[in-house]
């Protein structure tokens, strides 16, 4: 699952939602809604299959950020297409706090 999938599915139950709880939206309104949304789904795993320029759109690389419990900033290119920038004081001590305190089994 990419990226893509994720938001897909995250709008088919928002949708959803929005189709059982509100009543200003009509079942046919909302089903024109959720169909939208999974051909938009097809159209785009279709178009990702067939052409790399379309893949890189919607699949995205996986980019190390830690290494060693500290934030690794090796391939600058790398870091900056992950939004996560050299000013990571705030987001490594919080991060390995949230993930490091589990105690191995």
């Amino acid at each position: 699952m990419n990226a893509f999938d994720l938001a897909v599915t995250v709008a088919l139950g928002s949708t959803l939602a929005t189709i059982l709880l509100n009543r200003q939206v009509t079942v046919a309104q909302g089903a024109a809604a959720l169909v939208s949304l999974v051909l938009l789904q097809f159209a785009t795993a279709w178009a990702s299959v067939r052409f790399r320029s379309v893949r890189s759109l919607v699949k995205a690389e996986p980019a190390l950020l830690l290494r060693d419990g500290r934030a690794y900033c090796g391939d600058q290119d790398e870091v900056g297409q992950s939004g996560c920038g050299r000013d990571t004081e705030e987001f490594v001590p919080g991060f390995v706090e949230h993930t490091c305190t589990a105690t191995p089994p």
